[in-house]
């Protein structure tokens, strides 16, 4: 599957903002059940975010990493939490993985 980096991970590696790639495998989260339901639309819903994703930019990178094929890129979601005060006042807080 295509995909766009939209944070800086790793400058030093040109692996930013912007760098384009393909992502070879999600590894799922060990508590996310064996069988998935898939949607009409072939939609997976997951309970949690993916352990890993490898990634593979479209222009390759001088890091390497132990037992992972040339040219992949382990990523591993962050988490963050935001707040957003609406115009009415309401206060909104929630969680973002990235």
């Amino acid at each position: 599957m295509k995909a766009m980096i939209q944070a800086n991970i790793a400058v030093e590696a040109m692996i930013a903002n912007g760098t384009r790639g393909t992502i070879e495998e999600i590894i799922l989260d060990p508590r996310e059940n064996a069988v998935h339901e898939i949607d009409e639309d072939g939609t997976v819903t997951l309970k949690y975010p993916p352990a890993m994703i490898l990634f593979r930019p479209n222009n390759p990178t001088h890091i390497r990493f132990p037992g992972l094929p040339e040219g992949l890129i382990p990523l591993t979601p962050t988490r963050g939490t935001f707040t957003v005060e609406g115009r009415d006042g309401v206060t909104t807080k929630g969680v973002s993985y990235e």
